[in-house]
């Protein structure tokens, strides 16, 4: 005869022992989600890389789990331009970037202040009824992507931890359990250590660049100093446009350029370096009334230390026909032909 309290154990047993094999089965898959999400992160080379993040999160957070999700995101904090970076993506509506203000909403306003408390902060916001309506209002307003998912749900949360300089979380269509939260929060640990040493890389890319700089000016300052002639700045502009082609600027497409201007005259001399020149070619332009030359004097005699513009291709063809006219007419000549 069997042993029914006997067997009762070793089902109770067993029953156990699967639970465990689940449990440990399952956090087998959450260390595999968490190292893929790792490896993106620390494979970042540039800030919109923030975006294969969020794709990797989404992917693995609904591999383990988490069927309510909607989307994942991560925002990167700008605290003295009071705005912020919104990167996120979902499998239904891909990969989004939206550049926001801290003050758009007073709910985000409310959230971001919140993220910004602490550095391990959480925040957790949900929309139903009235309140859903109008943010999908608002999320039609600041130009987000329509998502036709909303239509059918009837609520909307949001799971946002701190990393720091922003935050990383998800929105769902269902609230999630403390042991998802928990989970959640697994994963920003692990973002937020390789962020950090993606800012710290970039950091010393700054600063590695800001060197660079620093050396090519003292190069361009040193060949001006040691100037004796005008005729001299054919050499300085051959050494800028050097230095702009070292720093990565496209040049090769373009030139470097001094104008000299002399008191009380609207003409100028032009030094321009081009690519495989080894000195730049002076040539006096006389004015002409052209929206281009017009635009650079008015700059200089209105004292900008800056002038910045973009002409479309028909000004620029129409300047090039210009100077072919004055060319013609002798109100533009190489200095060599005086």
């Amino acid at each position: 005869m069997r042993d029914h309290h006997s067997d009762k154990k070793l089902l109770k047993r067993a029953a156990k022992l699967e639970k465990e094999l689940a449990a440990k089965n399952h956090e087998l898959e959450v260390e595999a989600a968490l190292e893929k999400v790792r490896t993106v992160a620390l494979g970042m080379h540039r800030p919109d890389d923030l975006l294969d993040v969020c794709k990797v999160l989404f992917k693995q957070l609904l591999s383990i789990g988490f069927v309510e999700i909607r989307n994942a995101m991560i925002n990167i904090h700008d605290d003295a331009d009071k705005s912020f970076i919104n990167y996120d993506y979902s499998d239904q509506l891909g990969k989004s970037t939206n550049h926001l203000t801290y003050s758009i909403h007073p709910l985000i306003e409310k959230q971001i202040k919140k993220i910004r408390s602490t550095s391990d902060a959480f925040s957790e916001t949900y929309f139903t009824g009235k309140d859903l309506t109008q943010w999908k209002k608002f999320r039609k307003r600041i130009g987000e992507k329509d998502d036709p998912r909303l239509k059918n749900n009837k609520g909307l949360y949001y799971y946002l931890y701190s990393i720091g300089t922003g935050s990383i979380g998800i929105s769902t269509f269902g609230a999630i359990s403390n042991e998802k939260k928990a989970v959640l929060k697994r994963f920003s640990s692990v973002f937020q250590l390789s962020y950090q040493r993606y800012v710290d890389i970039t950091n010393a890319e700054a600063q590695a660049r800001e060197a660079k700089i620093e050396a090519a000016l003292e190069k361009v300052r040193s060949r001006s100093l040691a100037m004796y002639d005008s005729s001299e700045l054919k050499e300085v502009v051959a050494v800028l446009f050097q230095k702009l082609q070292e720093l990565e600027f496209e040049v090769d497409k373009g030139a470097a350029v001094v104008m000299t201007y002399s008191p009380g005259s609207r003409d100028h001399i032009q030094w321009i370096a081009d690519v495989g020149q080894a000195y730049a070619i002076p040539f006096f332009v006389a004015y002409t009334d052209h929206p281009i030359p017009a635009d650079l004097l008015n700059a200089r005699m209105g004292g900008l230390d800056f002038f910045s513009r973009l002409y479309t291709p028909r000004k620029k063809i129409t300047i090039s026909d210009t100077f072919l006219k004055i060319l013609l007419t002798g109100k533009c000549r190489y200095m060599s032909d005086k």
